[in-house]
C-alpha cells in the first residue's frame, strides 16, 4: 500500500499479547492524520467495537503509528499493528491480502477480491430490498423504510452498471484472452444484457409503489409483484456471481502470466479496476462499503490503499468511513445500514 511511513526492522515479528483483557485497557493510537496507515488502524479499532482515543501527532519523532494498549506499546508496520490488534480483541479479522506473512500477493489474487467483494456488498443491498419488500407484502415496513429503500435501491443500482461496465471494459476482455471457451464471456455479456430491463422494470415498479397510498385498492397486488420481481432478480444476480466467480476468475492467473510474457504493466491492473468504479469510490463509497462484514471491508480498505495514488482522495474516502463507523459505535455493532 502507499505506506507514508518507512519500514522498520521493528516490524519484522508480532509482539508478546498483552496479558490484560482488552476490555479493561486504556487504548491510545498515536499517528498522524494525514497517514492512511493511521487512519487503517482506526478502523481496524472501530471495527472491533474497542474504545480508543486517537491522538493525533506529526512529530518526526514518531516515525511509526504507535498503538498502546495498557502498558504495552506497539510501534511499526501496519500489518504489525493489525497482527497485534486481531490477537487482542474479539471479532473478524482486520488483515486482508497479505496477513498470512507474505510480503506481496498475486495481481490475479488482488482482482479476484475485489470483484469478489463487490459481489457481497451488491447481494447483500439486494437482499436488504428484497426482504423490505416482502416484510411490506406481509403487512410491515411501512412509514419511513419505504423512501428508504427507494433510495438504497437506486444508489444499488448505480453500483450495479458500474461493476457491470467495469467488467464490460476491462475485465471480460483480459479474460478473453485466457479462455480457451471463448464463449465464456459471451454468455456473462449476454447475462448484463437481460439485467439492465430487469433493474429498470424494478425502479418503475418501486415509483409506482412510492405514489400510492398504502390503503389504496392496488397497493397490495403492486406490493406483490415488486417482491416477486425483486426476488427473481435477487436469484438472478446469484447465480450470475456465482457463475463468474467459478468459471471466470480462475482464468485471472493465466490473465496475469500470459501479461506477464508480454510485457504489460500487470501491476497497473488493480489500478484501472479502481478507477473504472469512480462513483463507488467517492459518492456512494459509504453505501458500497455499507454491504461488507468488517473483515471483507479491512481487506477492500487494503487494496484501495494499494491502488489509489492520490494520497487526498484515499484519505478522504478512509475519513469518511471512520467518521460513519464512530457514529454508530456508540448505538450498534452491526456496521451495516440497516434500512
Amino acid at each position: 500500500m502507499g505506506n507514508c511511513i518507512p519500514k522498520s526492522k521493528r516490524g519484522s515479528k508480532s509482539p508478546a499479547p498483552a496479558s490484560a483483557p482488552a476490555s479493561t485497557m486504556i487504548i491510545k493510537l498515536y499517528g498522524a492524520e494525514s497517514c492512511p496507515i493511521a487512519a487503517r488502524i482506526r478502523i481496524a479499532l472501530l471495527y472491533k467495537n474497542s474504545s480508543f482515543q486517537f491522538i493525533p501527532s506529526e512529530s518526526p519523532i514518531l516515525r511509526f503509528p504507535t498503538l498502546l494498549c495498557g502498558s504495552q506499546s506497539i510501534s511499526g508496520s501496519d500489518d504489525l499493528i493489525l497482527r497485534y490488534i486481531d490477537s487482542r480483541f474479539p471479532g473478524s479479522p482486520s488483515l486482508g491480502l497479505t496477513g498470512n506473512g507474505n510480503e506481496h500477493s498475486s495481481v490475479a489474487a488482488e482482482l479476484g477480491a475485489v470483484v469478489a467483494l463487490q459481489h457481497r456488498s451488491i447481494e447483500r443491498h439486494l437482499e436488504g430490498v428484497e426482504g423490505w419488500a416482502a416484510d411490506t407484502n406481509g403487512g410491515g415496513g411501512g412509514g419511513g423504510r419505504r423512501s428508504s429503500a427507494q433510495k438504497r435501491y437506486a444508489e444499488l443500482v448505480e453500483v450495479m452498471l458500474e461493476h457491470a461496465q467495469m467488467e464490460e471494459r476491462f475485465l471480460f476482455p483480459l479474460l478473453e484472452r485466457a479462455a480457451e471457451d471463448q464463449g465464456l464471456c459471451g454468455v456473462r455479456y449476454g447475462e448484463h444484457a437481460r439485467e439492465l430491463p430487469m433493474m429498470n422494470g424494478i425502479k418503475e415498479d418501486m415509483k409506482s409503489v412510492m405514489a400510492m397510498e398504502p390503503k389504496a385498492p392496488c397497493y397490495k397486488e403492486a406490493m406483490l409483484n415488486l417482491s416477486q420481481r425483486l426476488k427473481t432478480f435477487q436469484k438472478h444476480c446469484k447465480d450470475h456471481f456465482q457463475k463468474e466467480e467459478r468459471e471466470l476468475l480462475p482464468l485471472l492467473n493465466t490473465a496475469e502470466r500470459f501479461g506477464n510474457e508480454e510485457g504489460e504493466e500487470t501491476e497497473r491492473w488493480l489500478d484501472e479496476v479502481i478507477d473504472l468504479m469512480e462513483t463507488t469510490h467517492s459518492r456512494l463509497f459509504l453505501f458500497f462499503m455499507s454491504g461488507l462484514l468488517p473483515n471483507e471491508a479491512m481487506k477492500y480498505i487494503q487494496l484501495l490503499c494499494k491502488s489509489i495514488k492520490d494520497q487526498k482522495q484515499l484519505l478522504m474516502l478512509l475519513q469518511s468511513l471512520i467518521t460513519s463507523l464512530e457514529r454508530k459505535h456508540s448505538t450498534s455493532t452491526n456496521y451495516a445500514i440497516p434500512l
